[in-house]
C-alpha cells in the first residue's frame, strides 16, 4: 500500500510517517516545492493524499477573497493540489482547511473531486473538540474514488 503527505506546513510527519510499513511519504512544505513535485511518478503506488493548502486569499485574517481575487492569488493553491490529485489518481483524498473555505472555495474543490469520480463528504470541526485549548474551526474534506 502507498500513501501520499503533502502537508500544508513544515513538520516531521512525513519522517514519522515513512516509516510506517508500506508508506510512502512525500512532504511539499513550500508553494514552489508543491507547484513542482513530479507527482505522475507516484501513479498506481498511491492510495491515499492528504494535503493542506494555504488559507490567506480565503481567511478572516487574510485577504479574504471571491472566485475571481482568489483565483488570481498566487497562495490559492488548489488548483495545484487538484492537478497533483489527478497526476497521482489515488483512491482517496483527505484535505483540510479554515471554516470559511466551506463558504469560500468548497464548491468549486467538490465539483472538481466529483469530477475526477470522487464520492465527497465534509465536516466541520472545532480544535477543542480534537482536545486543544482554542476553538478554531476547520474544514476537513474526505473523497473516495467511485472505483
Amino acid at each position: 500500500m502507498g500513501w501520499l503527505y503533502v502537508p500544508g506546513q513544515p513538520d516531521s510527519s512525513s519522517e514519522s510517517l515513512s516509516r510506517l510499513p508500506g508508506v510512502l511519504a512525500a512532504s511539499c512544505t513550500s508553494s514552489g516545492e508543491r507547484r513542482t513535485f513530479d507527482a505522475p511518478a507516484w501513479r498506481g503506488r498511491v492510495h491515499f493524499v492528504a494535503a493542506g493548502f494555504p488559507c490567506q486569499p480565503i481567511s478572516v485574517a487574510g485577504k479574504r477573497g471571491e472566485r475571481v481575487e482568489r483565483e488570481a492569488d498566487e497562495r490559492w493553491l488548489w488548483p495545484v493540489v487538484r492537478e497533483r490529485i489527478e497526476q497521482c489518481e489515488p483512491e482517496a483524498v483527505f484535505l483540510e482547511n479554515v471554516d470559511r473555505f466551506l463558504r469560500h472555495g468548497f464548491e468549486d474543490v467538490q465539483r472538481d473531486l466529483r469530477s475526477m469520480g470522487f464520492v465527497v463528504q465534509q465536516s466541520l470541526r472545532t480544535a477543542e473538540e480534537a482536545g486543544a485549548p482554542h476553538l478554531r474551526k476547520r474544514l476537513f474534506v474526505v473523497g473516495v474514488h467511485r472505483e
